[in-house]
């Protein structure tokens, strides 16, 4: 019984395997047959001779020449020569940290003088009481002098002169012939006076210089010019303090 089954079942995988031969014969067979009709009817794509696509010689895009941007040429600024500053000069001090006060050089002052209208400039008598003419020709400098007639006479008085002091008294004169006189008189007030005769008939001016000293309870005198028997000239009169020192 056994046997029978056994063979029953050999007999059948057997013929499982030859049917399972059979049916990958057949799948062959059907496989080739449907690639054979596959490539009857399918002709074969003969590439056609596609023009290769010759790209265009584009011409290359050269990029413009862009001009290259110089900078403009900025002008270098040249400081101005400025002149060097000069200090100024400061005067060095002698001791340390103790300025020296330098003392300021005031310019020098004329007095104003003690006798007006001593040259005549004024065109007139003015400061003098008296008779004569001014004029020109009687001038010793400038424009003017005085011109004393025969028996005239000028004269000032001064005021204000300090007691006990010694002044000279200054004149020009000249005589118009040979044959004048003339004289200055210096008076101090309670009648005290000094009297100096003019050169006698001399013709060329001449300077006459008479020193004296104010009284001791005066502060006044009076100048006085005369003349005799001739015309006199006199100008630059002066009256100067003496230095005693």
């Amino acid at each position: 019984m056994i046997k029978k089954y056994f063979l029953v079942i050999v007999v059948s995988f057997i013929l499982s395997g030859c049917n399972l031969a059979i049916g990958l014969i057949d799948s062959s067979v059907e496989d080739e047959t449907t690639s054979a009709a596959t490539s009857e009817s399918t002709p074969v794509a003969t590439s056609e001779s596609t023009p290769v696509a010759t790209s265009e010689s584009t011409p290359v895009a050269t990029p413009e020449s862009t001009p290259v941007a110089t900078p403009e040429s900025t002008p270098v600024a040249t400081p101005e020569s400025t002149p060097k500053s000069t200090p100024e000069s400061t005067p060095e001090s002698t001791s340390v940290g103790t300025p020296v006060a330098t003392p300021e050089t005031l310019p020098e002052t004329t007095p104003d003088p003690l006798i007006q209208n001593g040259d005549f400039e004024s065109g007139d008598l003015m400061g003098w009481i008296g008779a004569c003419a001014i004029n020109s020709p009687s001038a010793h400098s400038g424009l003017f002098g005085a011109q004393i007639s025969t028996s005239g006479s000028i004269s000032q008085t001064i005021l204000g002169l300090p007691c006990n002091t010694d002044y000279i008294l200054s004149v020009y004169t000249q005589f118009e012939n040979a044959i004048g006189e003339g004289s200055v008189i210096v008076e101090n007030y309670l009648g005290v006076e000094i009297e100096v005769p003019m050169m006698r008939g001399n013709t060329e001016w001449n300077r006459i210089t008479i020193p004296f000293t104010t009284r001791i309870d005066s502060t006044m005198v009076t100048i006085t010019f005369s003349c005799t028997l001739a015309n006199v000239n006199v100008d630059d009169i002066t009256l100067e303090l003496v230095n005693m020192d």
